[in-house]
């Protein structure tokens, strides 16, 4: 049995370790796809470290940019987040001067989502850092395969997403 997963310098990164019997994970879909989701957010941590933003922050971000006026509970719900969640994701985006909540006149408890000024000014070149992560850690792929890749794990899940 492994007690010290930090020390095999493997499973906390998603790499595999050769001296651990994986038994049936090692057909799973589901945890060739978390093993994958932990080194590509691995590597955004690294590539994003200096901008403050994590994966949650990032994908808020976006999506509050491109949906001004979106309620809390709208992105939430769009990231499968709790309500906890997402006033940690946006008090950290406020924080950090890219967005802010605004009051829903009709709604004293709801709250809009906007992109701040400093947060328009600088999605051009987090979208570049973000695209630029995702080459490097798609570098096996070719264009072709990334297409493919994206749309075969939109098929996958309960809900599949068509594409």
């Amino acid at each position: 049995m492994v007690r010290n997963a930090k020390r095999l310098n493997g499973p906390l990164s998603g790499s595999h370790v050769a001296t651990v019997d994986y038994g049936v994970l090692d057909d799973l879909v589901g945890y060739a796809v978390r093993r994958a989701q932990l080194r590509v957010t691995e590597a955004f941590d690294s590539a994003f470290a200096e901008t403050g933003l994590t994966t949650q922050r990032f994908s808020a971000l976006v999506f509050i940019t491109r949906n001004p006026g979106m309620k809390q509970s709208e992105l939430a719900h769009l990231m499968r987040a709790s309500a906890p969640q997402i006033s940690l994701v946006l008090d950290a985006l406020i924080r950090l001067r890219l967005a802010e909540r605004r009051a829903v006149a009709s709604d004293r408890r709801s709250h809009a989502l906007y992109a701040s000024a400093e947060g328009l000014a600088r999605l051009e070149s987090l979208e570049r850092l973000a695209r630029e992560h995702d080459q490097r850690v798609t570098a096996g792929l070719d264009a072709t395969e990334r297409r493919q890749l994206r749309a075969l794990l939109n098929k996958v899940g309960p809900n599949p997403v068509s594409t």
